[in-house]
């Protein structure tokens, strides 16, 4: 069977399998029942692997993750039910889709290589930063990583990366454990996927059984400059002020530098000419996947295979008043889309937390590979596993400076390194645009969940040392 993978425990608990909860596995919606689950991976019994298959296991593996994606705008999870993705989100729905997933990070090289990891960045022992640039030799990923590429090539596969992001790729050395990884491509997702296929095709002529294929696609990250056919909604807005030119980044990045000079119409027209831009990319990309469908469908690559989708980050849209990403470790930049699909797994909703350090363990035990449960290189959890009061981390040093967060339940704590504490009751606030701690800082929630970051916060800073560390006032400290 074919496998298609499309996107510091300082905690308290044990996070390699122990004090699990009863996850109820997917259920067949047709009349058939759904086999035994197979994994051989020693939890106790009421924290079984979540996947379950109506046939054998998956072999192979075909990676697809996405930058820029807003959770918000890709149903199934759009606020308005709208769908600008209307394949993916067939798939989405058909399959078994994360309901509530966050990503690592708030920018490209961070979530991808603590994703491709499974590890948190503070454990790893390297923080990636935006300000260096790509092949700076500071900011390169040290040898050594245990990827999930690594890990397969290691039992066999023939391992395969291509990217349309500089941030994944040979320049930082975040290509370890693939066999072939070119430079990072500029062009679109259909050239990516050809030239994919097309070394797919050359691995396996040549003796290739077991592979893996990584595919990062860039759309719809900025400059939001889809064919002009998917630009028919900006088409119908007003024009922009003069001099404002979106098409090229560094046009958009200087277009949203001067939101804040800008009259309350200009700044409203301009944000809605990025809406109108960014959408048009989720449907291009959505239209490339699409019509690339059949192409594996007729090589055979999707009769007995298993996507999972997984997006790298989100965007934002001046809900903490910025534009783009790598701003703020809020829902709009750091909740994730992801999912599985195949024909032989049934559908279903996974309401409890995910977090993308979970994939890397999840793919290697859906194909018999199952992680050993005290592998400390691995900061996540085969999906069902992990404990129900298992706390989700993110971290980032980009834009603003270092910033971490901690989700546990429904409460979530941001911290900047410049001294500020952001609280998020995401029950009743699930998209995090109304901080509660200005008004609230002796919720008892701020101490929890602080002293859940805190270890974290040492660990980042001995990092980055040269990174100013300001501590809020009111709480502990060591």
């Amino acid at each position: 069977m074919t496998l298609l993978l499309t996107a510091f425990a300082c905690s308290g608990h044990d996070h390699h399998g122990r004090h699990h909860h009863t996850d109820t596995p997917g259920t067949d919606t047709a009349d058939t029942e759904t086999t035994t689950p197979w994994s051989t991976v020693k939890t106790p019994p009421d924290g079984d692997p979540a996947l379950y298959f109506k046939g054998p296991r998956p072999t192979n593996v075909l990676m697809i993750s996405i930058d820029t994606t807003r959770r918000d705008q890709f149903a199934p999870w759009s606020k308005d039910g709208t769908t600008y993705t209307p394949f993916l989100s067939s798939l989405a729905t058909q399959g078994f889709r994360l309901d509530d997933h966050q990503q690592c990070s708030d920018w490209t090289f961070g979530s991808t290589s603590c994703t491709l990891n499974g590890r948190y960045a503070e454990e790893d022992g390297f923080v990636p930063r935006l300000q260096y640039k790509p092949d700076d030799p500071i900011n390169r990923l040290p040898d050594g990583q245990q990827t999930i590429a690594q890990r397969l090539q290691d039992a066999g596969y023939y391992t395969i990366m291509v990217s349309g992001n500089g941030w994944l790729g040979p320049a930082d050395n975040n290509d370890q454990g693939y066999i072939e990884a070119p430079a990072p491509f500029s062009g679109n997702a259909t050239k990516i996927m050809d030239d994919a296929k097309s070394r797919l095709d050359n691995a396996r002529a040549n003796g290739a059984t077991k592979w893996l294929l990584h595919m990062h696609f860039l759309e719809p990250h900025p400059p939001y400059n889809p064919p002009s056919d998917y630009l028919a909604d900006e088409a119908a807005l007003p024009p922009l002020p003069p001099g404002i030119d979106l098409s090229t980044q560094g046009g958009q990045y200087g277009a949203t530098a001067q939101w804040p000079k800008l009259s309350e119409s200009d700044q409203a027209n301009l944000e809605a000419h990025l809406w109108a831009r960014y959408h048009g990319e989720l449907r291009y990309l959505d239209d490339q996947i699409s019509a690339y469908w059949s192409i594996w469908e007729s090589a055979g690559m999707l009769d007995d295979t298993l996507v999972v989708l997984w997006t790298d980050h989100g965007e934002q849209m001046w809900e903490h008043g910025n534009q783009s990403h790598a701003w703020f470790l809020a829902s709009e930049e750091n909740d994730g889309v992801a999912f599985f699909w195949a024909k032989d797994l049934p559908p279903q909703e996974w309401t409890r937390p995910t977090h993308s350090v979970d994939l890397a363990p999840t793919i290697l035990d859906a194909v018999g590979l199952p992680p050993d449960p005290d592998d400390q290189t691995l900061s996540g959890y085969v999906l069902g596993t992990a404990p129900e009061d298992r706390p989700r981390f993110a971290m980032s040093v980009a834009r603003l400076g270092p910033e971490q967060s901690v989700t546990l339940d429904d409460w979530k704590l941001v911290f900047s390194f410049s001294g500020r504490l952001y609280l998020f009751d995401r029950s009743t606030d699930r998209y995090e645009l109304t901080d509660l701690y200005p008004d609230h800082p002796d919720d008892p929630h701020v101490l929890s969940l602080w002293n859940l970051l805190l270890p974290r916060v040492h660990a980042l800073h001995a990092l980055v040392p040269d990174k100013p560390l300001i501590y809020p006032e009111g709480v502990p400290v060591e």
